[in-house]
Formats: structure tokens, C-alpha cells, sequence
């Protein structure tokens, strides 16, 4: 996924210059029209959801190129050995094309965005349930607490974790009902404003995929600064 990922003022995981963007998208012989399946596989030296997340921010960031028929390989590369799919060593041949359009630069805000909205829009916190309380303090930034007024929905919470060790999301009612349990019952998924931020952009990605792609909440936005840039200016809250 690093031809995917820039860095932007010293924060981590940030979006790449849309030219750049682009130009990669289109070496890769990815259309508008393409069909595109992002797959991942949790690395050992890090959380296992850390590897997941990274499905979802590829994913995310062609969709904010523009690609819209995108979709995750649930259960990843583990999933797929374990049930004995065929693989290859062979390297795919790729014959790359222009790739040309509008980013929707509504879907990614930034920390002023986020001042302003923070009554209004329903924030989620989409790091461990153990940071977001404040009993810990998350891997990129040295403050505990979370952002005022947001509301935790964990990330890790979305996948299963298998007997054969691999990891698959659950299913969408019970997707749905965790969703409505924080976001609120009676929220209109079509009007809503919902925004979605983590340690540095990789778990909110998961979020904002499940929320808009699986359950079709319309109005979704990810802080992608996320929790390294706002503990760099803003205090963060325990509550």
C-alpha cells in the first residue's frame, strides 16, 4: 500500500499529491470502470489490525480518486491460503493507462473542520476502546483521551477473529447494530454528518468503509490528521 500513502508536515499515513495519485492509479492500469479488490495480510510484528487496516485505506483513497466499484478480500491473503485457493509466483503483467479524475475532497477533513463540527457532526474514535478511555496512550501521539465530544467505536471491534487464526469482518446486521448503538437509532443515514478519526488514518478507513460501503451511511468524512495531529495543537479529553 506505500504507493497509496504520503506524508504531509511530519504526520503519518496522509493522502499522496493527486497528481501522484493519479499518475500511480494509471500505471497500474486501473480505469474508472475497473473492478478492484484490495487485499492485506496482518504483519507479525505489529497488531494484527494494523495489516487489516491497510486493506480499507487503499480502498478508501481509490474511491477518493474516483474509482467506484472498490471492495475489500475478506479474510485477506491468510483466508484465501487457508482454504487451499490456488496462488502464483508469476508477476502480472500490467499495461498502464492515463488515469484522469476529481478527488472528492469533501470526504477528508481537516482539524479547523473538525472545531467547527464538533456539535454538530458525530465524531467516532475509531482506535482501542483502552485509549480512547484514556487508560492508555496510543502509539502516535503522548496525550490521553480522545477528541471532546466523539464516541468510541473501536475498530478492532469489526472483525472475527477465526479458529483457523485469520481474521473476517462480521457480518452486516451485527455491523449495523454496532453502528446505530454508537451513531445513535434514530440518525438519518443519508443526512448525518458522521466523522471518523484514529491514531494516524488506518482504523478510521476501516470505519468509513463499513459505515458507507456496507451499512450506506451517505454523509461519512475521515479527519485523517487523526490523533498525531490533534495532540500536536489540541488537548485531548477523558471522560
Amino acid at each position: 500500500s506505500n504507493w497509496i500513502i504520503g506524508t504531509k508536515d511530519c504526520l503519518w499515513l496522509e493522502l499522496p499529491a493527486t497528481d501522484d495519485l493519479m499518475n500511480t492509479i494509471g500505471k497500474l492500469g486501473i480505469t474508472t470502470d475497473s473492478r478492484v479488490v484490495s487485499v492485506t495480510a496482518p504483519n507479525p510484528k505489529e497488531p494484527p489490525f494494523f495489516g487489516l487496516a491497510n486493506a480499507t485505506r487503499v480502498a478508501d483513497t481509490l474511491i477518493y480518486a474516483g474509482v467506484a466499484n472498490v471492495a475489500i478480500l475478506d479474510g485477506g491473503y491468510p483466508k484465501w491460503i487457508s482454504e487451499g485457493r490456488a496462488t502464483t509466483m508469476e508477476v502480472t503483467a500490467v499495461k498502464s493507462a492515463t488515469y484522469r479524475n476529481d478527488v472528492n475532497k469533501a470526504m477528508f477533513v481537516s482539524a479547523d473542520y473538525i472545531e467547527r463540527k464538533s456539535r454538530d457532526a458525530v465524531i467516532i474514535d475509531a482506535r482501542d476502546a483502552n485509549v480512547y478511555s484514556g487508560l492508555a496512550i496510543g502509539p502516535f501521539t503522548d496525550k490521553a483521551g480522545h477528541i471532546r465530544n466523539a464516541k468510541s467505536l473501536p475498530a478492532p471491534s469489526i472483525w472475527n477473529q477465526n479458529p483457523d487464526g485469520t481474521y473476517t469482518y462480521k457480518d452486516p446486521k451485527t455491523l449495523g447494530k454496532m453502528a446505530s448503538g454508537v451513531i445513535g437509532e434514530s440518525v438519518d443515514p443519508r443526512s448525518q454528518e458522521i466523522i471518523v478519526y484514529c491514531g494516524v488514518g488506518g482504523y478510521a478507513s476501516t470505519c468509513w468503509f463499513v459505515l458507507t460501503q456496507v451499512l450506506r451511511y451517505q454523509n461519512v468524512k475521515i479527519y485523517d490528521g487523526s490523533a498525531q495531529e490533534w495532540g500536536k495543537n489540541y488537548d485531548l479529553v477523558i471522560q
